[in-house]
This record gives structure tokens, sequence and C-alpha cells, in this order.
């Protein structure tokens, strides 16, 4: 079962900002017609509209065969449902695989915690047996 991340507004700004300015930058560059502005044009593109739409359109959580994957973008975690501890509600800004300030931290392992923000939170909690 797929759950796609929850995604806040003041993200989704947040992407689209630095997009445009990257786009800019990189159309910008590209007219001064120099070897050093292509090159920063292609990292620009990569790394400021590649990477955030990435992150954005793959953000999400499978629960398959008794196991939790996550993927976000280039990053991905695979955690046993058995090994899942504890499930609690934060909105802890850390740095996760969540688009939301709404998000789910889960305990695994031998202390190892991960924040996740699906949109259907009832389900996924039913999924992973926490509910």
């Amino acid at each position: 079962m797929t759950f796609k991340s929850a995604v806040d507004l003041w993200l989704l700004v947040i992407v689209a900002l630095v997009v445009i300015i990257s786009l800019g930058v990189s159309v910008r560059l590209v007219l001064q017609r120099s070897p050093a502005g292509y090159l920063i044009s292609i990292w620009l593109i990569a790394v400021g509209i590649g990477l955030p739409l990435w992150l954005l359109y793959t953000t999400q959580y499978v629960v398959e065969d008794e196991v939790l994957k996550i993927q976000s973008g280039p990053f991905k975690w695979t955690i046993p449902i058995t090994s899942i501890s504890q499930v609690v509600e934060t909105s802890n800004p850390r740095s996760s695989p969540a688009l939301s300030l709404r998000r789910l931290e889960i305990t695994y392992g031998e202390s190892k915690t991960i924040m996740v923000s699906p949109k259907d939170r009832e389900g996924f909690l039913e999924a992973i047996g926490q509910r």
C-alpha cells in the first residue's frame, strides 16, 4: 500500500521560488556564453530545479511484505515493521522525508527515528499496525 506525503503550502512556495530563481540565473549564465557559465547552469538546473522537484514528486511511504519503505528523491529507507516500537505525532522541523510539518515520528530498531507525513495518516497507521 502506497502513501504519498502531505505537502505544506509554504514548502510549495519555497520550491517554486527556488526553481524560478535557479532557472533565471541559469538562463542568464547561458546567455553570457562562457564555459564556466554553462557548467554552473547545468549544476543549478540539477540541484536548484531537479532535486527539489524529485523530492516533491517522489516522497512516499510504501507498506508491503512486513516492511515500510520510505523514498524521498535519491534517499531510501527500509524498516521492518516489527522493529517499530513507537509512533508519535510531532511538528519537529528537523530534516526528514516529510513534506509537511504535521508529522509522525517513528522509533524503530535501537533508538533510531525517522519522521514521515503521510496524507492519509489513519490509513498509514493501520497499515503499519499502530491502530
